[in-house]
């Protein structure tokens, strides 16, 4: 994101909200190029705003599904930011920015370095084990 001096304050904001949406249509052309010749490809996210934006245009390979409204138990990986934020980052006073960003390494290493225990935070009842 470019910003000069001379924007004004609701120029930048439109900026701000543009650069999700950026990012999310070079992912979905860098999807689009992956998925092999002649087949389709199927993607399923969160109802950010950006995904939602009018603006942004779904290759004609992809099919979105939107997921609902707050519904971690669709989308694993919530769990993983659950466990995180629970045994690792949340009720703990950090001395500057830098202890901040020391122990969310440390929580993220601790965490996401080990597979198995990946498997097991983010674990479905829905899926068979091993999925």
């Amino acid at each position: 994101m470019h910003v000069e001096p001379h924007q004004t304050a609701d120029e930048l904001a439109e900026l701000i909200r543009a650069e999700p949406r950026a990012r999310v249509a070079r992912r979905l052309s860098v999807i689009r190029l992956c998925a092999l010749r002649g087949e389709d490809a199927l993607l399923i996210w969160d109802g950010a705003g950006y995904h939602l934006a009018k603006a942004l245009r779904i290759p004609g390979n992809l099919t979105a599904v939107t997921l609902p409204p707050y519904s971690p138990e669709l989308n694993p990986v919530e769990r993983l930011w659950l466990y995180l934020r629970q045994d690792h980052w949340s009720n703990r006073v950090y001395a500057d920015i830098d202890a901040l960003e020391e122990a969310a390494v440390a929580g993220w290493r601790a965490v996401c370095l080990h597979p198995e225990k990946v498997k097991t935070i983010c674990r479905c009842e829905y899926l068979p084990p091993g999925s």
